[in-house]
């Protein structure tokens, strides 16, 4: 159904922020902000999953912004660049 699409399409962003997180050796217990340039669609299932976003990667704040650095993910045919600050 859509709402497992959408479902499994969050979890997917999830992990390649907490990827991110490890990757850049973040404290684990610190909070970030994410900014995010993707589409409609891609913005539509972020703002529908930002509580469970929030929660699972310790975000303060999601920002729909232009990112020219960081990472470049895709779920479920969407393209993110997304970049933790």
């Amino acid at each position: 159904t859509p709402a497992l699409r959408a479902a499994g399409a969050a979890r997917q962003l999830i992990r390649h922020l907490q990827d991110e997180r490890k990757r850049r050796s973040l404290d684990p217990a610190a909070t970030v902000t994410r900014m995010v340039d993707t589409s409609a669609a891609g913005r539509g299932l972020i703002e529908s999953h930002a509580d469970e976003i929030k929660k699972v990667v310790l975000v303060r704040e999601i920002n729909f912004t232009p990112v020219v650095d960081g990472i470049q993910c895709e779920a479920d045919g969407e393209t993110y660049h997304l970049l933790l600050s």
